[in-house]
């Protein structure tokens, strides 16, 4: 069996699904979708294992955890209100970015 180099996740990234994260309530109506393809959460090593960027906090808090950003984050804008204890994000274009945030629905944790 000969074994495949990864150089980048467009090598691989068929073979993997878009995550789907959802906040706020069990009924998709009103709770908030956080959609992530492959090219957010895949990593290649510089040894060419495919590998998982998201780190598994199971070991934090009640056990539910887990750490999203730096990759994961690319091509959003996360607004986090601090006083309000929300966060919100949307697709942005990092090249062009927008100059309001006010297009970005909260959700209250």
């Amino acid at each position: 069996m000969e074994e495949m180099l990864c150089r980048s996740v467009a090598d691989v990234k068929q073979h993997f699904k878009t995550l789907t994260l959802q906040f706020g309530s069990k009924w998709w109506i009103i709770s908030r979708m956080f959609r992530i393809h492959p090219e957010g959460y895949l990593i290649i090593s510089k040894g060419g294992n495919v590998c998982l960027g998201i780190l598994d906090g199971s070991e934090v808090l009640d056990g539910s955890t887990i750490i999203l950003g730096d990759i994961s984050m690319r091509g959003q804008l996360v607004v986090y209100d601090n006083e309000k204890n929300r966060i919100g994000w949307m697709h942005s274009d990092c090249a062009k970015p927008k100059r309001s945030s006010d297009n970005v629905s909260l959700f209250e944790g």
